[in-house]
């Protein structure tokens, strides 16, 4: 499928995007608890699981996701998080989650065992974990945990403004989607 990305000359700001391209590592089987959870509100064909070789899945008509706040929403670690791009949608091969937390809250320090993760302090200040302590992160620092290392991220700020990460993960993080009841 063709696809790309531009910055209009009418803008008046930097457009930043991110890309990762990793091989297939695993295959995962069907995540049945993500069918009735996802994508409530998107249109889009039914990939049947015969037609994809894995999932019965919603898949948005042109692949695009119109928002970070879309998604699976995922509370067990402390902050609310969103599965965006995920095995639950369609996706085999990566993953892209989105945590925002509140002043005071905490994305809990956790390891994948299976997965390496990339985060990006995607708007706003606070913290990540990383191996054992915290460090300063601002908006646009970027985090990465190989497999099974120590991490997580928080908003200490008294400021009230959120702290927004994205966690982009190869492969999918297995290990959140059996904790949400979606394994």
């Amino acid at each position: 499928m063709k696809h790309g990305t531009r910055n209009p000359s009418v803008n008046t700001g930097d457009f930043i995007c991110y890309n990762w391209q990793v091989p297939y590592i695993t295959d995962f089987d069907a995540l049945p608890g993500a069918k009735d959870e996802v994508f409530k509100d998107q249109a889009g064909k039914l990939i049947e699981r015969s037609d994809r070789g894995q999932f019965d899945v919603r898949m948005p008509g042109t692949g695009f996701i119109d928002h970070i706040d879309r998604g699976a929403l995922f509370v067990d670690y402390g902050a609310p998080m969103r599965f965006i791009v995920w095995p639950g949608m369609g996706a085999r091969k990566i993953s892209l989650h989105r945590a925002k937390h509140p002043p005071g809250f905490e994305f809990q320090v956790h390891i994948h065992p299976g997965a390496e993760d990339t985060i990006l302090a995607f708007r706003g200040n606070g913290q990540g974990y990383l191996v054992d302590c915290w460090l300063e992160m601002n908006e646009g620092d970027v985090l990465y945990a190989p497999q099974g290392v120590k991490h997580g991220t928080r908003n200490h700020a008294a400021s009230g403004e959120p702290f927004i990460c994205t966690g982009a993960a190869a492969p999918p993080q297995e290990d959140l989607y059996k904790k949400a009841g979606y394994l």
